[in-house]
């Protein structure tokens, strides 16, 4: 789809949908296991847990993670800290981490999955990120709504007007159904006539999510493992998240 045509699609929704704001009434998306991901300066980007063949496997977009020091990140959510000890990208090909967190089987919030089914056109939906923002609380959560314009591929394109920083890792949900989700934003669209965002972020549909993560369990066990690495050294990267 040319970004002309996108754009004006993007538009026409967001004068309904778009928005980002601090809380959804409609839910309450507190209990949600939605985490901010921190170095030591700022956020850098939002992570989630889902359950997945009965493993508690925290996610989020790969690229939050490779540009630094895994040593110094960690997650917060609800003024409680938990250190990201290593993680892995189980698959070369797409922008997914599979985190290794300190103290995981502690951490407990409502148990989702992931949607297997492919979403409808059009559908709305809602994604969560923590972002710091001038005038608003350091790490607050940002609820932006909007629909699902597309599926391309791998990945799904909606018109969602998150916010940049922090918002790569995001879930996103059926609006009023945050039990499955059924996306990861990994990437927002930009129109490259002028520089400027037009309204659209995207990311790997939950589908291609569970088949990677099928594939990452199943050989995990076998001599050459993916394994997290955190300064260099290997982790083995279940432990403490089962």
């Amino acid at each position: 789809m040319k970004v002309s045509s996108l754009l004006a699609c993007t538009c026409a929704l967001m004068l309904a949908t778009g928005c980002t704001t601090l809380y959804d009434g409609a839910e309450d998306y507190s209990t949600l296991p939605v985490f901010g991901i921190y170095n030591r300066y700022s956020i850098i980007g939002t992570a989630f847990y889902v359950i997945h063949d009965g493993k508690k496997l925290f996610l989020t977009a790969a690229h939050v993670l490779e540009t630094n020091d895994v040593s110094s990140l960690y997650l917060e959510k609800d003024g409680n800290k938990y250190r990201i000890l290593g993680y892995a990208k189980p698959d070369k090909s797409h922008d997914l981490a599979v985190l290794q967190v300190e103290q995981a089987d502690s951490i407990r919030y409502k148990n989702i999955i992931l949607e297997m089914e492919k979403a409808r056109k059009y559908s709305e939906v809602i994604s969560i990120n923590y972002s710091t923002i001038k005038g608003m609380d350091a790490g607050s959560a940002l609820f932006s709504h909007g629909n699902l314009l597309y599926t391309s591929g791998d990945h799904g394109y909606y018109s969602l007007n998150v916010i940049t920083k922090g918002a790569s890792g995001a879930p996103v949900f059926f609006k009023g159904n945050s039990r499955k989700v059924i996306g990861i934003i990994t990437d927002r669209m930009m129109d490259t006539s002028n520089g400027t965002y037009i309204g659209v972020s995207n990311g790997i549909t939950s589908e291609v999510i569970g088949r990677i993560l099928d594939e990452f369990l199943r050989t995990f066990p076998k001599p050459i493992p993916i394994t997290a690495h955190s300064n260099g050294k290997e982790l083995p990267l279940l432990a403490g998240n089962e």
